[in-house]
Order: C-alpha cells, then structure tokens, then sequence
C-alpha cells in the first residue's frame, strides 16, 4: 500500500520533542520502522486498517505542527518548521 520515510535523526527528533507521534510510529510489542538503508527509516503499511492508522498518523501530525506557533501565534517555531519539514519528507 505504502510506506512513510523518515530520516534516522528526523526519529530521534520525534522521540524527544514529540513522543505522542513517536509512540503511534513505533511500540515495543509491534514495531513499524525498517531501516532502508544507513539513514532512512520506514513506516510500511500493508492492509487497509494501516491506511485507517495512517490517517490517524497524519491527523496528529497537522494537530502537533498547528500547536507548534511562536508565542505571539504569528508563524510555526523552529519545532513546529521541523515537524513540518519530517511531514513533508515522510
């Protein structure tokens, strides 16, 4: 069906400034990430209940990146451009 592709440090910004997201990308009892090659990494999804969590993956990503706004609400920070930056790659 598909995969989503992360960079390996692009993970480990999610696993530290975004563990919600983290956690619907990877658990311990099921994990989703393959690494492709020495820096990418892969979501795949398969079967129609991951095109269903995938969505849900996506929701959350829009949520967090709308969230990340500079204290005046005018523009993303520099988390939020991250984030959206992953998105975008992914």
């Amino acid at each position: 069906m598909g995969k989503l592709r992360f960079f390996e440090n692009d993970v480990y910004f999610l696993r530290n400034k975004y563990p919600k997201l983290y956690k619907l990308l990877w658990t311990d009892t099921n994990p989703k990430f393959n690494y492709e090659d020495k820096y990418n990494m892969n979501v795949t999804y398969r079967e129609y209940n991951d095109e269903l969590e995938l969505r849900k993956i996506e929701k959350e990503f829009i949520l967090e990146i709308a969230d990340s706004l500079t204290p005046d609400n005018s523009d993303l920070n520099g988390n939020g451009l991250k984030l959206e930056e992953i998105w975008d790659y992914a």
